[in-house]
């Protein structure tokens, strides 16, 4: 506790331990209280960590914009955004807070995809969570699904970590195993999409016949996949020039024949004056 609040608000534990002498030399063996102390003093409030309470409502039957409790498995690591902030405000600086005069730290908001028996959610953990979850980990949180019901909101988080091992093999004939390719965080939204299939051709005894072509995945499947990726790239504030140079190679790909701003448009998405993408 006493570690992640030091690393959490940046401070230095001989620091810490000076001003606890100063002050409080009765209590200074409790590092974890002095801590709590020195904070207070800079007019930091410690946000409480508490373990969700109520009945848990299924993923499919989550209401938007109203306290649930849902518990689930983590089964992807969606995306990572970092920055230098305010460890108690969150705002974005490179310096110092100037409402609560604390040195920026390395700040990540992190998105997952949970599920339970009954669907699937894309979750947003702040960066009060101190260390990062992986597939496999089970949690059970409170928060709000948005208006869009696109991302849940996470204020307070249980975790019981993850007993699946990635070093494990499974008892299958060696003939038969494929090979694993290393997990990593989704990035691009071709990594989402269906694979494209080449034509295989059907030979046959006699005379050969031409290919036949896999039938198309239809259109409005992939169209459904871009707003999905434009509304994650706008959660995340990634620039609308990168994200539209990415999608108008892949429209081109898979032969749509949309524009940004028509995708912009359906996906509820806007662009900042610094050129980022919102929601």
């Amino acid at each position: 506790m006493t570690e992640e609040l030091l690393k959490q608000y940046n401070l230095n534990k001989e620091e810490v331990l000076k001003w606890g002498k100063e002050n409080f030399p009765e209590y200074v063996n409790n590092l974890t209280l002095i801590t709590k102390l020195y904070l207070h003093s800079k007019g930091i409030k410690i946000p409480p960590k508490r373990t969700p309470t109520g009945a848990v409502i299924p993923i499919s039957e989550i209401e938007p914009d109203t306290w649930t409790n849902i518990s689930g498995i983590i089964s992807q690591v969606v995306e990572e955004r970092t920055y230098k902030g305010c460890p108690q405000c969150l705002k974005k600086t490179e310096n110092t807070c100037e409402r609560h005069n604390l040195k920026a730290v390395e700040l990540t908001w992190r998105t997952y995809e949970i599920g339970d028996a009954t669907g699937n959610i894309m979750i947003v953990l702040s960066p009060r969570t101190p260390e990062p979850l992986e597939v496999g980990d089970k949690i059970m949180c409170r928060g709000i699904l948005d208006s869009e019901r696109e991302v849940f909101r996470v204020f307070q988080l249980e975790v019981q970590k993850s007993s699946i091992s990635p070093t494990s093999t499974p008892s299958i004939s060696p003939t038969s195993i494929s090979p694993i390719s290393e997990e990593k965080t989704i990035e691009t939204l071709a990594e989402i999409l269906p694979e494209e299939k080449s034509p295989v051709p059907t030979p046959t005894p006699s005379t050969p016949t031409p290919p036949t072509p896999t039938p198309p995945t239809p259109l409005g499947v992939d169209i459904e996949n871009l707003i999905k990726f434009i509304k994650v790239s706008a959660m995340m504030g990634k620039s609308a020039k990168e994200t539209e140079q990415y999608l108008e190679k892949l429209t081109k790909k898979l032969k749509i024949e949309v524009s940004f701003p028509e995708l912009l448009e359906k996906a509820g998405v806007t662009i900042t004056p610094e050129g980022n993408l919102r929601i």
